[in-house]
């Protein structure tokens, strides 16, 4: 007799039935909430807000500390080897600058944000210093932090988003050149590709 036996994509835990869900194939929403989660877990003393699902001028999740605004935008990708484009990026990074009272930008996605990109980014806010810091979160970084905080996600009262109610995989990331990546938690743009006087 022949065993046909199924793959679930539904696992029971502590009698509670979640979903498996691939970092990847998250709602373009389930990731603003896991990227805001993230910046809640970096910087707890924040008070993290998640911005319209459209018209939220550039970013998805935003803070105010001391009159100044801490901005966070997540792009999610299909694949966890892809880079995000500038043309994705710039539009944050732009509304940033010409908003003056932005100070710290968070830009948060699974797939990986390139060292070219970096380095552009750092030579757009150096048009204004008012951007003091700019934190890099890819795909690698996202997945590590995943592995310690699976279902213990806030909400941040988002309609018809309930990241409690999956499990999210780890992404595989073997068999990626990461020569052409950048992997890179948190620096200070200002300390860095500076000329030396």
């Amino acid at each position: 007799m022949k065993d046909n036996y199924k793959l679930s994509n539904t696992n029971t835990i502590f009698g509670e039935k979640k979903s498996m869900a691939n970092i990847n194939e998250l709602t373009p929403r389930e990731f603003e909430v896991l990227a805001a989660n993230y910046a809640r877990s970096i910087f707890p003393d924040y008070n993290w807000k998640i911005t319209k699902a459209v018209g939220d001028y550039n970013r998805d999740f935003e803070a105010v500390v001391d009159d100044l605004s801490k901005w966070g935008e997540a792009k999610q990708t299909e694949e966890d080897s892809t880079a995000v484009s500038k043309g994705r990026w710039d539009p944050t990074l732009l509304s940033a600058i010409l908003k003056n009272d932005v100070d710290e930008l968070i830009l948060v996605t699974s797939g990986w944000i390139s060292l070219q990109y970096v380095v552009r980014a750092r030579h757009l806010v150096g048009i204004k210093n008012m951007i003091s810091k700019i934190i890099f979160v890819n795909g690698y970084l996202v997945n590590e932090w995943l592995k310690t905080h699976e279902g213990d996600f806030y909400n941040f009262g988002v309609k018809d988003v309930d990241l409690n109610s999956k499990i999210i995989k780890p992404a595989k990331f073997s068999g990626i050149s990461k020569s052409d990546y950048c992997i890179i938690q948190v620096f200070d743009m200002y300390n860095i590709l500076e000329p030396k006087k």
